[in-house]
């Protein structure tokens, strides 16, 4: 509950200091930090790295329904979102960074929901 209730204070605080660069900046890696040394995952409120209108990046994997997948560090999955925090379509949100924070591999899906591909 605790924590909780200090999540949502420091969300609040960065968030609001979100025009001061260096403020916001300093005050997230305070957060990690903190996180870090409870054993709690970083920051979740971020935004990816890609432009908006670039194209961002699609990799095919070859994996097949039941495999078990590597997840990518969260910083590194930054690296594949447009600032809209999507890769061709699909959103990545924070109640996700707990997850990749956590566990290195996952067993993958055994049904797609759709075999398109959208662009971003």
């Amino acid at each position: 509950m605790l924590g909780g209730v200090a999540y949502v204070i420091s969300v609040t605080v960065i968030n609001r200091l979100r025009n001061r660069h260096r403020t916001h900046a300093a005050l997230i890696r305070l957060y990690d930090r903190v996180q870090k040394l409870r054993g709690g995952v970083p920051f979740p409120r971020r935004t990816g790295r890609i432009p908006a209108g670039q194209k961002t990046p699609l990799t095919r994997l070859g994996v097949a329904p039941g495999e078990v997948i590597w997840l990518k560090p969260y910083e590194e999955i930054l690296g594949t979102l447009d600032t809209q925090n999507k890769n061709r379509g699909l959103y990545f949100d924070a109640e996700e960074v707990p997850i990749v924070a956590t566990h290195t591999m996952f067993d993958l899906v055994s049904k797609r929901s759709s075999t398109s591909e959208p662009d971003s």
